[in-house]
């Protein structure tokens, strides 16, 4: 993750104007002017106006601060704290399994808790856990929102009973449809991709978010001590799922999407 951090201090020091230009610009606040009242100090002084220029367009800029923000967190953790290298590993899984192929990793998440629930307290995994599937859905909320800005044309759901009848819920009742969604083996991503394309509020989505995930991954970190299996073959019997899984999504996904949206029911806001 170091590496996003280092793309984050690039880009913002790749927007600056150079030397040159700064020189070429008649300066402000000097004698020239009688009575010119000297140039305004920014707000928050000049670090905290280099960290609000924008390091890329509108609907990436927080995508690149998020993602160099958690680079920067977890470089911090692993270099004063080595005990807790593990739990930053959990927060990294976390967010590649919560990211914006999360629909083709459907089972991938609940194996990897089970196995931290037996090293560490599992209120602590479900915590950090729950931290790292918010600052991803985060990301995701923000991406999904671009990518169906610019393609009109996937503001559709795949024509399934549960996507049909989530959307149905959604409209009357959103916070409490992503709270199920989340807490419950109902397909998350359905639930992201309505959120994103109603324009749901991120506040809200995020906090339900939260309240569904923590009991959830609480939960398999906490049946993971009782399991009669190695952690090894937890995460094989895991990672067999999600191919399982996998594939007929994966599938599914390819023909809606080769049907250009003759299947499939369009979402307006709630």
């Amino acid at each position: 993750m170091w590496w996003l951090a280092v793309l984050l201090l690039a880009d913002s020091s790749l927007s600056r104007p150079d030397a040159k230009a700064l020189a070429s610009r008649p300066e402000t606040g000097t004698v020239g002017t009688a009575g010119a009242a000297p140039a305004a100090r920014p707000r928050g002084g000049h670090l905290a106006a280099w960290l609000r220029q924008p390091v890329a367009s509108k609907a990436w800029d927080g995508l690149i601060r998020v993602s160099g923000a958690l680079a920067l967190a977890g470089i911090l953790l692993v270099s004063f704290a080595p005990t807790l290298g593990e739990l930053t590993v959990l927060v990294t899984l976390t967010l590649f399994v919560n990211g914006p192929y999360s629909m083709f990793l459907p089972t991938a998440h609940e194996p990897i808790l089970m196995v931290f629930g037996r090293v560490y307290p599992p209120v602590l995994v479900a915590a950090l856990a729950t931290a790292g599937t918010v600052a991803a859905e985060y990301v995701d909320y923000r991406l999904y929102v671009a990518l169906l800005s610019s393609a009109p044309g996937l503001r559709r759901l795949p024509d399934t009973p549960v996507a049909r009848r989530l959307s149905v819920w959604f409209r009357a009742q959103p916070f409490l449809t992503v709270v199920l969604c989340a807490l419950t083996p109902i397909p998350f991503w359905i639930a992201r991709i309505l959120a994103s394309m109603t324009r749901y509020r991120m506040r809200r989505y995020l906090t339900a978010v939260a309240l569904g995930r923590f009991p959830r991954q609480w939960f398999y970190a906490a049946v993971g001590i009782f399991l009669p299996l190695t952690n090894g073959q937890i995460l094989l019997i895991g990672f067999a799922a999600t191919l399982v899984l996998a594939v007929p999504i994966a599938l599914r996904q390819r023909r809606s999407g080769a049907a250009a949206g003759a299947a499939g029911e369009t979402v307006g806001p709630p």
